[in-house]
């Protein structure tokens, strides 16, 4: 039996969890290794420019990195619980259902699928934001707790998503 978990809590004092450490997807969304990357990516962010290792400063960026990566994580966890509930129903009207949603989807529609899980393509704070060569824009990333009075102030700034962590 294949097992997937989702934890509410990713960081105890100084230790951060990421990746299926701290949600574990089933396979059949094939997004483990794209999770973790995505994780890496928004708490390297929220590390860089942290003006001092005490214990409050360590706690703000790791509760700005559970804040932003969370939600995302936890919709991801939610749907590839259903995809495997979908893959592994028996019966006619589970054969039914599987016939019409992996054979007959238009392909519009999982293009726009498609576009929505790659609209999220972090990049790291410190190096140049790379040229969007793409018809998809990407979502803005979420601004580093510890770089905010800096980073909204300047050209940059308007990359990042305004929300406050």
């Amino acid at each position: 039996m294949l097992e997937d978990k989702y934890f509410q809590t990713w960081w105890h004092m100084r230790t951060v969890l990421m990746g299926d450490a701290c949600h574990k997807h089933l396979p059949f969304g094939g997004q483990g290794a794209n999770q973790a990357i995505l994780d890496a990516v928004h708490l390297v962010n929220q590390l860089y420019g942290i003006p001092s290792n005490s214990l409050e400063d360590v706690s703000k960026s790791f509760k700005a990195y559970h804040a932003h990566r969370s939600p995302n994580a936890r919709d991801l966890y939610k749907s590839t619980g259903m995809v495997a509930s979908m893959l592994s129903s028996r019966g006619f009207g589970s054969d039914m259902v599987r016939h019409l949603t992996l054979a007959k989807t238009p392909k519009w529609l999982n293009d726009l699928g498609m576009d929505g899980m790659n609209a999220d393509r972090p990049y790291l704070c410190f190096l140049p934001p790379p040229q969007v060569k793409c018809s998809i824009k990407p979502k803005p990333q979420a601004v580093p707790v510890h770089l905010k009075s800096k980073i909204q102030n300047t050209k940059a700034g308007s990359i990042f998503s305004s929300a406050s962590y």
